[in-house]
């Protein structure tokens, strides 16, 4: 059953089923990403300040480990608008950046960040996008190809109805 319902969530999200792991949850992907990258001391991750702590603190075990600098963006609540996010990211990057990391579906406001346009910024400096998004499978119609994300974790038992403990890590071919 798993590689049928792995093709499943694919196809509910807009990707391949290759593109598509089962996990646990979406602190399990966020450390997945996380942990999965080379880094090298000095190497900067970009987050918003509005992160939920999972995914905050695979970045600063990272920050312990390999000496990356993590760079907090602060984020208004609730923001003028799209732009004024994307601009405080875009003024935060840097040549040492490497990756940006943001919350999708914000817990404590309910702010949906805007990946797409985080996730073309991120391209145009060949930084990886990495999308915490614990609320957005079931909340949101998620397009995994037109939203651009590198890495996207989500937890499908939150409005899916699937099991506790169901996960969805997807990773951009």
């Amino acid at each position: 059953k798993r590689e049928e319902v792995r093709r499943r969530l694919a196809g509910f999200i807009n990707a391949s089923p290759d593109e598509v792991a089962i996990n646990r949850n979406t602190t399990e992907g966020m450390s997945l990403a996380a942990s999965g990258l080379d880094f090298e001391p000095g190497d900067e991750v970009v987050l918003s300040s509005l992160e939920h702590p999972a995914g905050y603190h695979p970045w600063t075990l990272q920050e312990q480990r390999y000496g990356i600098r993590i760079v907090e963006v602060p984020v208004q609540v609730p923001p003028r608008s799209k732009s004024e996010i994307v601009d405080a990211f875009a003024a935060a990057i840097t040549p040492r950046t490497r990756v940006m990391s943001v919350s999708h579906t914000v817990y404590i406001t309910g702010l949906i960040s805007p990946v797409k346009e985080l996730s073309e910024l991120a391209r145009q400096h060949n930084i990886l996008l990495v999308a915490d998004s614990a609320h957005g499978l079931g909340m949101l119609d998620l397009d995994m190809h037109d939203l651009g994300a590198d890495v996207f974790a989500s937890s499908p038992y939150k409005w899916c109805g699937a099991p506790a403990g169901c996960g969805l890590l997807y990773v951009r071919k």
